[in-house]
């Protein structure tokens, strides 16, 4: 065992003692100093780079409230060996799901497939408010994948519970197109029965009745037809992560220009595999400023750029699994922004004139920018 890897071991040791004081906060922190100082380190092995995954599935287990005796049970303790002493507040750590997820999230990028399994167990179980079938069965893959105890019968368990949600759903939309469809007959012979003076109404409706439509506005930044494939693009513009760009295909703006994402992408980068779906929002963050920064004049950019997600669905198409995400991208006029920015430092924010922040605001709400964009992604490379 080299030097750097007799570290890491004393700092999982630590924490285990800690941990097994109940001292939560004192655990966390020794693992926290822990994994800056391995990660600091240059050329890590993979003995040091299981061990930081090690520590990071730790520290995850900690912001899950490990007092708690299901937390015990999960970490494989059995009943004999819970501790149910009551803990000391100022040692307590407060329950933080996301932060656990972020760092079950990086374990599993080191490698760590106990950490793959949790985030299986955290994404399947509504008790954490962050139910994601689709999630769930691609995490619980890579925990079998990497020979985890239990993860293959889970797997199949959540493949079962994947298909009956997708069956429910597919039979409640079946049933309200049904209801639909009755509507749409019972005005349709209404409409024939007043007459000629509603027949251009009527000729509306039947066109679209017998038209397919979108049921999202068209993309009114769409990049051109000709424009570069990301593939090639998305190096040049963003240097500082060229060697994360695991992507083929198109810009994913449908089925049939899908983008391809790829874990393990040995020509972009031949030493690290990445997680799938945190690549599938890497693009979509990437996409919006090719769209409204990159592809536009100077004088015509956009800044203050964000998105959020309504929608991230698993599909299979001609056998194909598809990722279909929907966001609502907002952002401002790169002028007005500046404009606005600067007028609020000025005024150090407002604080002592309530009119003159009610003022920015209202122009910054005046000029933003709102919209909805698709993404389809090809991800056959991680889920079979």
């Amino acid at each position: 065992m080299d030097k750097k890897s007799s570290k890491n071991k004393a700092v999982l040791s630590s924490a285990i003692i800690m941990f097994d004081e109940q001292n939560y906060v004192a655990a966390a922190q020794i693992l926290e100093n822990g994994i800056k100082l391995a990660i600091s380190a240059n050329n890590l092995d993979a003995e040091e780079r299981m061990d930081i995954g090690d520590m990071y599935l730790f520290l995850g287990c900690l912001y899950l409230s490990p007092w708690t005796k299901e937390m015990y049970m999960w970490g494989g303790m059995g009943e004999d060996e819970l501790s149910l002493t009551p803990v000391d507040d100022s040692k307590r750590i407060i329950r933080n799901i996301p932060k656990a997820i972020d760092c079950f999230r990086i374990a599993a990028e080191y490698g760590n497939g106990d950490a793959s399994f949790g985030l299986a167990e955290i994404y399947s179980d509504a008790s954490y408010g962050m139910v994601n079938l689709t999630r769930a069965v691609s995490y619980c893959q890579k925990a079998v994948e990497n020979g985890v105890e239990d993860s293959e019968e889970f797997l199949e368990k959540l493949k079962k519970r994947y298909n009956k949600t997708m069956k429910k759903e597919f039979a409640e939309l079946q049933k309200e197109m049904a209801e639909l469809n009755k509507t749409f007959d019972e005005y349709e012979n209404w409409m024939k029965i007043e007459g000629a003076e509603f027949g251009d109404m009527y000729a509306q409706l039947q066109f679209l009745k017998e038209s397919e439509h979108d049921t999202v506005p068209e993309h009114p930044f769409r990049l051109p037809d000709d424009y570069p494939l990301p593939r090639t693009i998305l190096q040049q513009h963003f240097p500082r992560t060229a060697n994360q760009c695991n992507f083929s295909g198109g810009w994913g703006y449908d089925v049939e220009h899908a983008t391809i994402v790829k874990e393990f992408d040995p020509e972009i980068n031949p030493d690290e595999k990445f997680d799938g779906v945190s690549l599938e929002y890497a693009f979509i963050d990437k996409r919006i400023r090719e769209e409204l920064i990159f592809n536009r004049p100077e004088d015509d950019r956009f800044a203050g750029l964000n998105y959020n997600t309504i929608q991230h669905a698993l599909s299979r198409i001609d056998g194909v699994p598809y990722d279909y995400i929907l966001v609502e991208v907002t952002a401002f006029p790169e002028r007005e922004w500046n404009e606005l920015k600067e007028d609020w430092e000025s005024h150090d924010s407002y604080k002592d004139d309530p009119e003159g922040r009610k003022r920015n605001l209202e122009r910054k709400a005046a000029c933003k920018i709102t919209y909805q964009a698709e993404y389809y992604f090809n991800i056959s490379d991680f889920m079979s």
